[in-house]
């Protein structure tokens, strides 16, 4: 692959996405975290990505939305109705089982990604990078009116409330975009961008302390201002010659290949294992991630044996 840090980034992300949902494998379940930072790493990856395949070849609309959407709800619907099927996801009538194959909150970063696809494509084709630009002024008053409306600020909330968050994603998913664009220009050396990196996200989890430790809640703001600078600072650490080198070594590039293949499996199928914190930490920590792995691959294997997309 032309850009292996993208893979990287996925693995990243999926990581710290699932991280975020083990409060029950730590003593303190405060290490369970970093669930916004890797859907943020997600969105930046994918408006990335889908910016480099579209400039490879000509592809029209309706084909490539079909391509992208069997990517993801074949299999989103399959895992949906087999968790229905063994009591880990309860419905009670059809309405509600319309409603998670639709949007199933559970995995709601799948149905919010697919609905960006809708728009994302024209973005990329047509827009220049001043006309991004303003995207990002037209998105920023969204997400202000909708952090001004739809926040309460006597309690975390930032990252429960889908609409705000999803207006953040998608300016991060356009960010792609307008990096893409500018990719050979977005260089730091990597003293630069690992000590940008090592301070923004030590600010990140800082501010997150203070503010529930002490009911700061009116600054939470700062957690997607931050979320930013930990992106563009990741991504220029993992551009750098000396990680680029280290990505490209025969053993770790075929590790980050075949796990970051694995990325959507992951994240669809390790919810089969969360409630279970077997044995005690780390090895707990181990174990899960050994099962999630294996549980990912065979369901890619099984999903490929049934031509599930």
């Amino acid at each position: 692959m032309k850009y292996i840090e993208l893979s990287t980034l996925r693995i990243l992300a999926v990581l710290l996405i699932v991280n975020s949902h083990l409060s029950l494998f730590y003593n303190y379940e405060y290490l369970a975290t970093g669930g916004a930072i890797g859907n943020a790493i997600f969105f930046l990856i994918s408006g990335i990505g889908l910016s480099y395949s579209l400039s490879k070849k000509k592809i029209r609309y309706f084909s490539w939305l079909k391509k992208r959407y069997l990517r993801i709800y074949p299999k989103l619907i399959t895992i949906v109705l087999f968790y229905i099927s063994i009591g880990f996801i309860i419905v009670n009538n059809t309405s509600e089982l319309f409603l998670k194959l639709i949007f199933p909150v559970e995995f709601w970063f799948l149905p919010v990604i697919s609905y960006f696809y809708l728009v994302i494509y024209f973005i990329i084709k047509n827009f220049s990078i001043e006309k991004i630009k303003k995207i990002f002024i037209i998105i920023f008053i969204i997400y202000l009116i909708c952090y001004f409306f739809l926040i309460d600020n006597q309690k975390y909330s930032i990252e429960s409330n889908i609409l705000l968050k999803s207006v953040f994603y998608f300016f991060v998913m356009v960010m792609g975009v307008w990096i893409f664009k500018n990719y050979d220009k977005l260089n730091l050396k990597i003293k630069y961008s690992s000590t940008i990196l090592i301070i923004s996200v030590s600010i990140f989890y800082l501010i997150k302390f203070i503010m529930l430790k002490y009911n700061f809640y009116y600054i939470q703001f700062l957690e997607h201002i931050l979320i930013i600078v930990i992106l563009l600072s990741l991504l220029t650490f993992l551009k750098t010659k000396q990680m680029r080198l280290f990505q490209k070594n025969r053993i770790i590039n075929n590790i980050i290949l075949f796990t970051s293949s694995l990325s959507l499996e992951i994240y669809l199928i390790h919810g089969l294992f969360k409630e279970y914190p077997i044995s005690f930490f780390p090895l707990n920590i181990f174990i899960f991630l050994c099962c999630t792995l294996v549980g990912a691959y065979l369901f890619k294997k099984i999903s490929v044996l049934l031509k599930i997309k």
